[in-house]
């Protein structure tokens, strides 16, 4: 009945307490939450707030356009999280990754973690990824994003979904001068990985995957697909990625944990490195498709 439109869920929580009675009183407040990450940490209670702002807004659809219901084409998307605390990376945790160069490679013991860079690092669907002009080896990789959504510490594996919220693509984004160009055997991460714009995630959060292992996930650069793989091929899945990251860090609700990718990165095309106006697709199925451009500007000081 909505197709088409976006709802203001804290317009329409106003909204609806208003026509309920009024001012709100006790737990309720005019604004449902302040950020996804704000609704995320409210568990259940925020969910069914959440749902019953949408059912009120499909009831009222016509009285509330214009204040509460507007159409998609008059909306932008941006990045469904704002501000983490945390984005957590795998590095090699797809066998057809790992073994894409040498095909006797061995597997990982443990899930080689990474940080990314959460604030100015994220960007969402339809953003341009902006880099220097001096980067010469500018890579993508399609990721299945696992959005925390109930905070926990130690947390074992038989308990591990109680705290997933959803899902979303997530394009890792690297620079691979810092890790083909500096000494060997010593990559800079935070270079490689934790640079503006190169944590780029959306277009939405889905709650509903079906087995978030057995999902095809591609990229295109150009309509040129360069990655095609499934989310079964995961070494670690997302029971064992939340019980490790836990044991390290107390994970919160919005945190975000990029699974990894699988094969045909551009290192790996030779060096088919990203260029000035390419147009990168990564799609995950029964999430959506993430749409960015890469656009390089002069590193010219401002603040």
């Amino acid at each position: 009945m909505l197709e088409g439109f976006v709802i203001d869920l804290n317009r329409g929580y106003a909204a609806l307490l208003k026509e309920k009675g009024g001012a709100a009183s006790g737990a309720e407040a005019s604004a449902l939450a302040e950020s996804m990450e704000g609704l995320l940490a409210m568990g259940k209670r925020g969910d069914e707030a959440a749902r019953r702002v949408v059912e009120y807004s499909k009831e009222r659809e016509s009285s509330l356009r214009g204040s509460v219901v507007f159409p998609s084409e008059e909306s932008r998307l941006l990045a469904p999280l704002g501000r983490p605390s945390k984005i957590i990376g795998l590095a090699l945790n797809y066998v057809s990754h790992v073994r894409e160069e040498r095909k006797d490679a061995p597997l990982p013991q443990r899930p080689f973690l990474f940080s990314k860079s959460s604030g100015t690092g994220i960007i969402g669907p339809s953003e341009d990824i902006v880099v220097p002009d001096t980067v010469q080896k500018l890579d993508y990789e399609v990721e299945l994003g696992v959005v925390v959504g109930k905070r926990g510490r130690y947390i074992p594996k038989e308990r591990a979904y109680e705290h997933v919220a959803g899902y979303t693509v997530f394009n890792d984004i690297c620079d691979r001068f810092y890790l083909l160009d500096v000494k060997p055997g010593q990559p800079d991460w935070l270079g490689m990985k934790a640079q503006d714009s190169f944590s780029v995630f959306g277009p939405c959060i889905e709650t509903d995957v079906g087995d978030p292992h057995d999902l095809r996930m591609t990229l295109k650069v150009n309509g040129e697909i360069r990655q095609d793989g499934r989310t079964s091929d995961m070494i670690f899945k997302t029971p064992d990625l939340i019980k490790t990251i836990s044991h390290l860090v107390t994970l919160e609700p919005g945190d975000i944990i990029a699974t990894g990718t699988c094969a045909g990165n551009a290192m790996t095309w030779g060096g088919k490195w990203l260029k000035e106006g390419d147009i990168i697709e990564a799609e995950i199925e029964r999430i959506g498709v993430l749409k960015n451009r890469v656009r390089f500007e002069k590193p010219e000081y401002r603040c």
